[in-house]
């Protein structure tokens, strides 16, 4: 029988808890772990969400959770790279967006480099950051760890992160999305039909 044994436990200078829990999922999990705490805190935000993401293929429930909560006067941000490592990806994240700005969603293009952080704020009191993105494979079909933290303290720091990142970005409007070049229109639209796929 394994024991306690103080020796595996160094003594820290900790002064305060941080409640935090770690989810993992993969295509091993009989749950969709990850996807199902991001879905069920967007839904449970009343005052704010803020999403960072380098890859944003959601999935039908993701992208109605996300509209809903910012019909429902939420302020709902997400930020995304201009210039991501892949083409594909990018096509594929663009498709989203239309309907995502009819809802009021607010939608910020980071331009200094490719940004490759993952984490969700909600209400600036709680928050998960970790490898997964907003994306089908990462929900589904990737393993992927995060932890999701309960608390005010580090959500905070991340909020501030996030619109420290704002200043690097340029906020998406209806008008440039509209007058985006029809070819650029036909790829995304293509894309959105394979994203399930990719």
């Amino acid at each position: 029988m394994l024991e306690f044994s103080n020796k595996y436990f160094k003594p820290n200078s900790l002064k305060a808890l941080c409640p935090t829990q770690i989810i993992a999922s993969g295509p091993d999990s009989d749950w969709p772990s990850i996807m199902q705490a991001i879905l069920e805190s967007i839904n449970a935000a009343k005052k704010s969400v803020k999403i960072c993401t380098p890859y944003f293929v959601p999935n039908a429930s993701i992208v109605s959770a996300i509209i809903n909560t910012a019909l429902s006067g939420v302020d709902v941000q997400i930020l995304l790279p201009t210039n991501p490592d892949s083409r594909v990806a990018k096509a594929v994240s663009i498709s989203y967006l239309g309907e995502l700005l009819d809802a009021g969603v607010k939608i910020y293009m980071y331009t200094k480099g490719m940004m490759h952080a993952k984490y969700l704020c909600v209400d600036e009191a709680f928050c998960t950051i970790g490898s997964a993105n907003i994306d089908i494979r990462s929900f589904e079909y990737n393993f992927e760890i995060n932890t999701v933290i309960y608390d005010t303290k580090t959500t905070k720091s991340l909020v501030n992160i996030f619109e420290s990142d704002k200043q690097n970005s340029y906020l998406l409007t209806k008008e440039q999305w509209n007058n985006r070049p029809f070819r650029k229109k036909l790829a995304q639209g293509f894309m959105r039909i394979v994203a399930p796929l990719l």
